[in-house]
């Protein structure tokens, strides 16, 4: 009552048509909960999608209760303790989803720029043929999504593009997220898709996923305007004059790993940066102990909502909102192999299955 009486002085034709078209939620909200007023969430759908700074979200597996007494009830695992991927009504190309065996969706940026325009080199690494023939058909298409102030959409082709863009129509600030998904252009029957997880064998051929519809989603890519590499968490030299045969050192933009000669890195293999994983761990693993010992109270545990402003290291500071934007809230020497299995979307777990797969095809 008291926001629609402060809307009535701001503009009466406006109450008026606010408070018609609300007074339904609110007679039921009384008759039911015995609260004054009513929640409105279509409008606040609506809202978002027209404003994104009014609210966020979190993507979480929900389930609804079928029994007891919370049936009919919709639960979220906010907390994520089922260590369960978000639901989704069809199976989904992500890097953390169960739904497809052995695959990834990985986007790389680089940024240049001059007094008119931000050109990005975007490439991509899709191990799905599946996902690759539609694109390649144009049943699908590979989409880049810029968040900013608002959000943009680039068509991009496969593994490389150059998109410039006019400085007048994008502006950049370290709350720029960049990520590609995969969309449909056709209705897409997931029949012969032999990639999926054993789980869809009985059924795939009667899902269909209808026209535009989301296929695929990669890693999101987060923007730091001060850096020269703003994108860029790793970097990869070779150097034969190195002692041993690998080496791993902190930059102040990026952890660096050299390499005593090109074979270590697998650039043979179509699957190199699978086989590069376990180098990208250990990494992370000394980013994340510099970070607590730099940022923590005791040395030994680091709050991230009790870190006020920024890093000022460009390394920690993408580690830093790496790390926000997978909800992790806690970072200590005993969660540290948990924290970077959330960061790297399971970076072991899809090592594992690559050294799984090369095997199995031996046999």
């Amino acid at each position: 009552p008291n926001i629609i009486e402060f809307i009535n002085r701001l503009d009466e034709k406006m109450a008026k048509y606010i408070t018609d078209i609300t007074r339904f939620y609110i007679d039921f909200h009384w008759k039911q909960e015995k609260v004054i007023g009513c929640v409105i969430n279509d409008p606040l759908a609506v809202a978002y999608f027209i404003d994104r700074s009014l609210c966020s979200g979190f993507k979480s597996f929900v389930q609804v209760v079928e029994d007891g007494m919370a049936i009919g009830q919709t639960m979220v695992d906010v907390a994520d303790f089922y260590k369960k991927e978000a639901n989704f009504p069809y199976p989904l190309l992500t890097n953390t989803s169960d739904s497809y065996e052995n695959c990834q969706f990985i986007l790389d940026i680089h940024l240049n720029e001059n007094t008119e325009f931000y050109y990005f080199t975007v490439k991509s690494e899709i191990d799905s043929e599946f996902i690759k023939k539609l694109i390649q058909s144009r049943k699908a298409r590979l989409i880049l999504v810029i968040q900013s102030k608002d959000s943009k959409f680039y068509e991009v082709q496969l593994t490389e593009a150059v998109i410039a863009i006019p400085k007048t129509r994008l502006s950049l600030s370290k709350r720029t997220t960049l990520q590609l998904f995969v969309q449909a252009i056709e209705e897409v029957n997931f029949k012969e898709n032999g990639e999926l997880s054993p789980f869809y064998d009985g059924f795939k051929e009667e899902i269909t996923v209808p026209k535009y519809s989301a296929l695929g989603f990669s890693n999101g890519v987060i923007f730091n305007g001060s850096a020269d590499k703003p994108f860029q968490l790793f970097e990869k030299r070779v150097d034969p004059q190195l002692k041993s045969e690998i080496s791993i050192i902190l930059g102040n933009e990026t952890i660096i790993i050299t390499y005593k000669s090109e074979e270590f890195q697998f650039n043979d293999s179509s699957l190199s940066g699978s086989l590069n994983y376990p180098y990208v761990y250990m990494g992370l693993q000394k980013a994340l102990y510099r970070f607590i010992i730099s940022y923590g109270s005791d040395g030994e545990q680091v709050y991230l909502d009790e870190i006020g402003d920024d890093p000022a290291n460009e390394l920690d500071f993408k580690l830093y909102h790496l790390m926000k934007s997978k909800m992790v809230t806690e970072l200590n020497t005993e969660n540290m192999d948990e924290v970077i299995s959330k960061i790297s979307d399971k970076i072991l777990h899809r090592f594992t299955s690559t050294v799984r797969g090369m095997y199995k095809n031996e046999d």
